[in-house]
């Protein structure tokens, strides 16, 4: 399968430490309130992305993603396409879940000076929910959404854009996971890469 081309991410301190993921959606990171699924809106895949693979080269290793093209059409294309754009590179995956989940593809984290922003850019790309058949099992790489308002539980629909995280177990979190974001690809190679991430120690950059 040839690749799309790769970018650099840079592992980042461990902000959530050894919480649970879980623990994390209660905290306002990945939960939407009561949970309701929500039909994906189909585009039609195109032959490239179902040829196509990303490869992320970190610090700890590569980790190649393949997509679900026909699923989240949208979110693949857009990936894609900030991949080729060199957009990720250089950023890091800065919300880590031990054993949990990695989170990155925030543009400001490019920036130490940045720090208490990371989190909120890169969004609101204009990219409808895709929320599909596929789970957030170990692998799946899924969308990010907006907070409804600074640590807010609750998520806006539609407000997904450059970030994504990475499932490594989901855990009790999964139904809730499942109904509200959009898995648009899985990990293909380096998982233990994923979990060596997650397991980062804190950084003091």
């Amino acid at each position: 399968m040839r690749k799309v081309g790769i970018f650099c991410v840079m592992v980042a301190y461990a902000a959530l430490g050894a919480r649970s993921l879980e623990q994390t959606a209660a905290h306002g990171e990945f939960s939407s309130g009561p949970a309701a699924a929500r039909s994906s809106q189909q585009t039609g895949a195109t032959n490239e992305l179902d040829n196509i693979e990303a490869v992320l080269d970190t610090s700890n290793g590569q980790i190649v993603i393949e997509f679900f093209a026909k699923d989240a059409p949208r979110h693949a294309e857009y990936f894609v396409k900030n991949a080729r754009a060199g957009a990720y590179d250089g950023t890091t995956f800065h919300r880590l879940v031990k054993n949990g989940l990695i989170h990155g593809g925030d543009p400001l984290s490019k920036n130490p000076r940045d720090r208490a922003r990371y989190g909120t850019g890169g969004l609101n790309a204009g990219l409808p929910d895709e929320v599909n058949r596929n789970k957030h099992i170990p692998g799946a790489v899924s969308s990010v959404l907006a907070a409804v308002r600074a640590g807010a539980n609750d998520v806006k629909p539609g407000t997904s854009g450059a970030q994504f995280f990475i499932v490594l177990n989901a855990g009790p979190a999964q139904a809730n996971l499942d109904s509200t974001f959009t898995v648009f690809g899985r990990v293909v190679e380096g998982m233990e890469v994923a979990s060596s991430i997650s397991t980062s120690p804190a950084s003091a950059a």
